[in-house]
C-alpha cells in the first residue's frame, strides 16, 4: 500500500464525492460523480459520465475515457469500454491483447480469466497463459496448485 493511500478519505457532498486528509481538511474538492478508494496512489473517478484516474492531489493522470474502472492492484486496473474489459497500466495503456470475456484483478502475479465459451484459465502479468482456458471452473490457487473442474457432455 502506498503511504498516501492511507491519507485520503472519501466524503460525499450532495451527489458529489471528494476527499479529506487525516486532519479532516478537504484536499480534493467534491466534484466527482463517483470515485473509488485510492490504491497504489491512484483513484478511479467519474466525471462527465466517464471514468479516469486521479492522483492524490485530484489531478487526472489518466483522462476520463472508460465506462467503468476498478482500482489498481499489482500495477494494473481493469477498465471497461464499449462492453469490453481490459487491463490498463498506470499510464492508461493496455499492456497486452485481451481475448477474454471476463478478467479479474491480479493477485500474486496471476489473474483468472474466462473466455467467451465460458472456459477459465490463469494468466501472468505479461498476459501469458499459465493455465490454459479449458476448465469450467478454477478454484483458489494455493502453493502454486489449483483445483480445477473440467465438465464435458457425455452421451446417454
Amino acid at each position: 500500500m502506498h503511504p498516501e493511500d492511507q491519507n485520503r478519505f472519501r466524503i460525499v457532498d450532495g451527489d458529489r464525492i471528494g476527499f479529506i486528509n487525516t486532519f479532516g481538511e478537504v484536499v480534493i474538492a467534491p466534484v466527482f460523480r463517483n470515485a473509488n478508494t485510492f490504491s497504489e496512489g491512484l483513484c478511479a473517478a467519474r466525471k462527465n459520465g466517464l471514468f479516469g484516474f486521479i492522483d492524490v492531489q485530484g489531478n487526472f493522470v489518466i483522462p476520463p475515457q472508460f465506462d467503468f474502472a476498478t482500482q489498481f492492484n499489482e500495477g494494473f486496473a481493469i477498465a471497461f469500454k464499449n462492453g469490453k474489459s481490459f487491463y490498463i497500466d498506470r499510464n492508461g495503456n493496455s499492456p497486452f491483447h485481451n481475448p477474454f470475456q471476463t478478467i479479474r484483478a491480479f493477485q500474486n502475479g496471476r489473474a483468472y480469466v474466462t473466455t467467451y465459451s465460458e472456459k477459465m484459465g490463469v494468466i501472468n502479468i505479461k498476459g501469458e497463459l499459465l493455465i490454459d482456458t479449458v476448465f469450467s471452473q478454477i478454484d483458489k490457487m494455493i502453493d502454486h496448485r489449483a483445483i480445477v473442474r473440467a465438465c464435458r457432455m457425455i452421451p446417454v
